[in-house]
């Protein structure tokens, strides 16, 4: 009984191991995005366009070290709240020229439909086709 009782002890310390090591991965990549997500924010003066209005920044993609991270597609006013401009036809052809005159400032497109654009030092592919 009592080697019962240890390997049961066992694979309760192995699975609370596992459970904590999962969710601090979890909140390192958490932490990461919000890093990338608040540099985003803190550029909206710098790197912004306009529609209606509202100053509008987005990210999709930045890198780290050549570590390629990816966050899903968000739009932020210049207050950092995360918004969808509405009506969709907001974001159309004439704001992509918008995005990519603006955040560019005369650096190459490197990616379909995105512009890269370096905030500190990190590098954002920009969505120009929301």
């Amino acid at each position: 009984m009592r080697g019962q009782l240890s390997s049961e002890y066992l694979l309760l310390i192995v699975f609370v191991v596992v459970i904590v090591s999962l969710f601090m991965i979890d909140v390192a990549r958490d932490a990461e995005i919000t890093v990338a997500i608040a540099a985003t924010r803190l550029a909206c003066s710098e790197y912004s366009n306009t529609v209606d209005s509202e100053v509008y920044c987005t990210t999709i993609s930045y890198s780290i070290n050549g570590t390629n991270f990816t966050v899903s597609p968000h739009l932020y006013n210049y207050r950092g709240i995360r918004v969808v401009p509405l009506p969709a036809s907001s974001f159309n052809e004439r704001v992509i020229q918008e995005i990519r005159g603006s955040i560019t400032n005369n650096r190459s497109v490197s990616c379909t439909n995105c512009v890269d654009c370096s905030i500190g030092h990190y590098y954002y592919c920009v969505d120009a086709s929301v």
